[in-house]
């Protein structure tokens, strides 16, 4: 991002002819008034469209040639302000008549070719359509009035792919239209917008933004850039993802530039005034315009007309392919740069982004980048900008450049794709063989091919750069829309509506010390001219699926060619399944915006029926799409057999046309790529960040990462294709996000109602015959018992299922319990297998379906269990637990005292209950008997630990039992013992013996509390242990100087002599 202070000749759109007035030329416009005024301006082609305030629409050729008056908007405007006036609606005072007739005036206009239509916005707000009979684009010709599209509009603008309509609305509010459904609207009626864009999920209001001041729409038409007339600037995707704002959260603090330093520098809090509102078009936007390359964004502010602000974007380089490597590797795309998000796990990933910049000596002769694209493996890069292209080798962290200039220049690279160690280019004007006869006739061959327009797809070696080197060439009749590979197959999508499959085989070995080569031949090529939207992109479906609508199963091997591939649409995102043999496609998904083919890589399911289908749908990986309804997918066996892509029904427990809630649409976050090896979507966020560097706030990107397993998971389990589903859990069995995939995959399913109807199943079941061999078992089950029939085999099942209760409404509980067993069930099966945390958070679920009495008694086995393994901390929970019941259950006896055989009835026990005050009895004993065994042992680290983690009272324990277990016949091998347990020179025994002392001296425990003392070396206590009887002095000196800890206590034993022994008698 840069600013500059100097006007910047814009850069104009190529697509808009704007006509050059020299200095001191006059073009006088016929057809004008006196008395009228133009109010816009629009060039078209060969047209020149005028717009006045008397909503008259010109139009003349470029050379100011009079051609025709446009007046259907004209007359409609005039014949509604007659009604109105005839009406009633309309009286007003005379001398207001001027003012309202200059609401008529024509203040924008703009035309779309392909549908021949005029987009046009008046002084009052109104926005409105006017279309000409012939689609040829010929002005000329008559126009009709269309519709009435919006009110309170400010600016309005057509995407420069013609088929949306973005309208900027006074009150801050940008509404889409799809300009087909505009232009089929009744003149009475207003169209509806496909979305609209606004700032209020920020906390941001349009009382902050203001009015809509300036729409821009990107070259690809991929997304639009609002200014407002108070405040910011934002950009959208199409599909309402908000990619970039200026504008900071409500409440958010902005930062200056030297503001932020000093923060930074200093690191001292800084308070900024309330007044303080410096960030980036702080006072609003009056123009904005894009960049051809779709790389920047430069805008005005109302207060700073010379000075253009320009923020640098990049783009996401979308593959049709989720990555396999086991490192995620994703680019994006920058003018001069590329920034990689990598990392081995989801932290690594999300920890931020790399910038990998182009050799400057490339990017000052061919800026900017048009295209990039990452080798499988993720360890290769190719990048090509306006001529030329770079390789880059993360392994060798080299750049490869192409050698010679001349071949450089003539190479115009348009598409880029890897193939193993190869990567493919799609070109025009590339030299048709190696260069032997010398440069002129080289560059005499390129001038032809270029004149001649030739598109040539080019395949290059990693290790090289060279028309030398390079290993094919194969000419094209156009430039192509998308390139494909899978295995020995290219696809590439050729204009208007066509495919070519193409097989290539390698001959050699691609080293560079031979000469391999590459052939290249075609195997099929398909016209696919339909009345539906023009495709922009196509990728191959593995060779293993059959033909379209006679699907018998997934193919063995992979030697024939590929016979489907998923093609995306445009307008419209059309997302559809073609059949490259017979011609026949499917659509099944609209509003797609990208798509991603997954990666197969499980197997069998372990213990299940497996069934045909399932057989089938646990090979294959699924057709990820994102569109406004978020990331959704399919499984292509199911798209290409004619069965219903998967949605949820009500008779599985969802409501139908409910989407999976974990992928819903998020308004900040766009999703760049799918990483199988940690099964997660990697998407960006864009945040505010101060920097040193940087006189104004600058943006980071933030990388996000989203499970996919339980999205996956649930769409097999609305098809009953639990087989399937199992074999895909435990092919992620290992994914750090394992258990959390399965506890949101229940907690969705307990959402949406699918385990409430367990018991109706059962019940309508009870008397049909059990399925036939043919049919699937699994129809009965709930997506509740068939997430938790998946789940049982994993060792997680148990933390799984209590992690879930404890985070859900009890209300939820009997439909999980009900398919995962009753909790004293599961209890039993997490203690017998030594999972005591587990099974210590199964109580208050026991508790809450069998009663207090039950419960504790689970409780003091865990507790016994948890003090034989030494773990006090669980120890302590469970005392706290028993207590808290305890407490309770005395309360409501005292509040109860006249039956008396209330509190007899309450004690009963059973043989699987104990009461709760009797409970907190039996635990005391147990804790006491324990730390008799410890104090017995000399364990006393562990008995400061059982002290602090369980909260045992040290004092009540000495008092009582520990005056039995406290006895010590040998002080020196008791101190043996104490050094052994609670070493000095660690800070934690140090910090343990003097935890201990002050209890044991204070219950009389003299022995224990000179043992301790030593340890701690406190002299004080010491001092007052020993000075009431001086053997006791002279028999511990002999002791410790006996002791091999002699030399270590030498200062304790000094600091002793100089308080206990008696001072010399003064001299005389």
């Amino acid at each position: 991002m840069s600013t500059s202070e100097n006007i910047v000749q814009p850069t104009y759109n190529r697509e808009v002819n704007i006509i050059d007035l020299r200095e001191g030329t006059e073009i006088e416009l016929p057809g004008l008034g006196d008395e009228v005024s133009i109010t816009a301006l629009y060039g078209a082609g060969k047209y020149l469209v005028v717009g006045t305030d008397t909503c008259d629409l010109l139009v003349y050729t470029v050379q100011g040639r009079f051609l025709t008056r446009h007046t259907a908007l004209q007359d409609k405007v005039f014949a509604e302000e007659a009604t109105n006036i005839l009406r009633g609606q309309g009286n007003q005072p005379e001398g207001d008549l001027e003012v309202e007739s200059n609401s008529y005036a024509i203040m924008q206009i703009d035309y779309c070719e392909g549908k021949n239509c005029m987009i046009v916005v008046l002084a009052d707000g109104r926005c409105a359509t006017i279309k000409g009979y012939d689609v040829g684009g010929n002005l000329e010709e008559e126009f009709e009035f269309g519709c009435w599209i919006s009110e309170e509009v400010s600016c309005a603008r057509l995407s420069p792919s013609n088929h949306l309509l973005a309208v900027g609305k006074q009150g801050g509010e940008v509404l889409l239209y799809d300009i087909g459904v505009v232009l089929s609207s009744a003149p009475r009626s207003s169209p509806i917008p496909l979305r609209s864009f606004d700032l209020g999920d920020w906390g941001i209001t349009n009382k902050d933004t203001g009015g809509v001041s300036s729409l821009a729409w990107s070259p690809e038409s991929a997304a639009i850039a609002i200014g407002y007339s108070n405040r910011g600037l934002s950009v959208w995707s199409t599909i309402g993802c908000r990619l970039f704002s200026t504008l900071r959260r409500s409440g958010e603090m902005p930062i200056t530039g030297e503001m932020s330093k000093h923060v930074l520098a200093s690191g001292d809090p800084l308070v900024m005034p309330a007044s303080s509102t410096y960030e980036r078009f702080a006072n609003g936007v009056s123009q904005l315009v894009w960049a051809d390359n779709g790389f920047s964004l430069i805008a005005t502010e109302p207060h700073a007309p010379c000075t253009l602000q320009q923020i640098c974007l990049v783009k996401a380089v979308h593959s049709h392919r989720m990555q396999s490597t086991p490192n995620a590797s994703l680019v994006l795309l920058g003018a001069d740069r590329l920034l990689l998000i990598q990392g081995e796990d989801e932290e690594s990933v999300e920890d931020g982004v790399d910038h990998l910049v182009v050799p400057s000596q490339y990017m000052s002769l061919h800026w900017p980048l048009q295209c990039a694209a990452v080798s499988e493996s993720g360890q290769d890069f190719a990048v090509a900008g306006v001529r030329g292209m770079a390789l880059y080798s993360n392994r060798l962290h080299k750049w490869r450049l192409f050698g010679d200039a001349l071949q450089e220049k003539t190479f115009s690279c348009k598409h880029l794709i890897w193939m193993d160690k190869m990567v493919l280019a799609s070109s025009q004007g590339a030299i048709d063989s190696p260069i032997k006869e010398g440069r002129e006739q080289a560059a005499a061959s390129s001038s032809k091919q270029a004149s001649d327009s030739n598109h040539f797809l080019q395949i290059f070696p990693r290790y090289h750069l060279d028309f030398e080197s390079r290993l094919a060439l194969y000419k094209l009749s156009q430039e192509p829309l998308s390139l494909d590979s899978d295995g020995r197959y290219i696809l590439v999508l050729l204009p208007p509506m066509s495919l070519r499959l193409i097989e290539w085989s390698l001959e050699g070995d691609l080293t560079p010390t031979s000469k391999p080569r590459v052939k290249l031949w075609a195997v099929r090529e398909l016209s696919i001219v339909n009345i539906r939207s023009p495709p922009v992109r196509a990728a191959l479906l593995p060779p293993c699926y059959g033909s379209m609508g006679s699907f018998s199963g997934l193919q063995g091997g992979c030697s024939s060619p590929p016979m489907m591939c998923t093609v995306l649409r445009q307008p419209g995102g059309e997302l559809s399944l073609l059949d490259l043999e017979r011609g026949n496609e499917r659509t099944f998904s609209s509003g797609v915006e990208c798509f991603w083919l997954g990666v197969s890589n499980v197997r069998a399911g372990m213990g299940l029926f497996v069934g045909k289908d399932s057989q089938e749908i646990s090979k294959e990986g699924p057709i990820w799409a994102y569109s406004e309804r978020g990331m959704q997918l399919w499984y292509p066996s199911a798209v290409i057999s004619a069965v219903s892509p998967v949605s949820p029904r009500a008779d599985h427990g969802v409501p139908s046309g409910e989407e999976d809630p974990e992928l819903e649409f998020d308004r900040e976050l766009y999703p760049i790529g799918l990483v199988n090896s940690m099964g997660c979507i990697v998407r960006l966020l864009l945040k505010h960040s101060a920097s040193i560097a940087a006189e104004v706030p600058c943006w980071d990107i933030e990388p996000k990462v989203q499970p996919t397993l339980p999205c996956m998971l649930r769409h097999l389990l609305l098809k009953k294709s639990l087989p399937a589903a199992a074999a895909l859990a435990h092919a992620h069995e290992h994914d750090p996000h394992f258990a959390y995939s399965f506890e949101w995959l229940l907690f969705t399913a307990l959402e949406s109602g699918s385990g409430s109807s367990t018991t109706h199943l059962r019940q309508k079941n009870a008397a049909a015959p059990y399925s036939t061999p043919n049919g699937n078992p699994y129809d009965r089950l709930s997506m509740v018992e068939g997430a938790v029939t998946i789940l049982r085999p994993f060792s997680i099942f148990l933390d799984v299922i209590v992690s879930l209760a404890r985070k859900i409404d009890s209300v939820d509980w009997p439909p999980l319990f009900a398919a995962a067993g009753h909790p004293s069930m599961l209890f039993q099966e997490a203690f017998s297998s030594g999972m005591l945390e587990t099974a210590a958070c199964f109580l208050v679920i026991i508790e809450h379906f069998d009663g207090i009495g039950p419960a504790q008694a689970r409780a003091l086995r865990v507790l016994e269990d948890s003090l034989g393994r030494k773990s006090y901390d669980l120890a302590g929970e469970i005392l706290r637990f028993i207590r808290g019941r305890g407490k309770k259950e005395e309360e409501t006896l005292a509040r109860d005292q006249s039956h008396s055989l209330l509190r007899f009835f309450v004690r009963s026990t059973g043989e699987d209950s104990v009461s709760a005050s009797d409970a907190v009895l039996m635990a005391k004993k147990l804790v006491h008997e324990h730390a008799s065994g410890l104090l017995r042992s000399v364990s006393l680290h562990e008995l400061a630990e059982l002290a602090r983690l369980a909260s045992l009272d040290l004092q009540e324990f000495l008092a009582g039992e520990g005056l039995r277990s406290a006895r010590l016949d040998n002080f020196l091998g008791t101190l043996e013992l104490a050094y052994a347990s609670l070493p000095p020179d660690l800070e934690q025994g140090q910090q343990d013996a003097e935890y201990l002392l002050p209890y044991f001296y204070e219950s009389g425990l003299s022995d224990w509390a000179v043992v301790l003392a030593t340890v701690s070396q406190n002299v004080e206590v010491l001092e007052a242990l020993l000075r009431p009887d001086p053997t006791l002095w002279s028999a511990y000196t002999s002791v410790i100087a006996a002791s091999e800890f002699s030399s270590s206590l030498s200062g304790l034993v000094e600091a002793l002599e100089s308080r206990l022994d008696p001072a010399p008698p003064p001299l005389m």
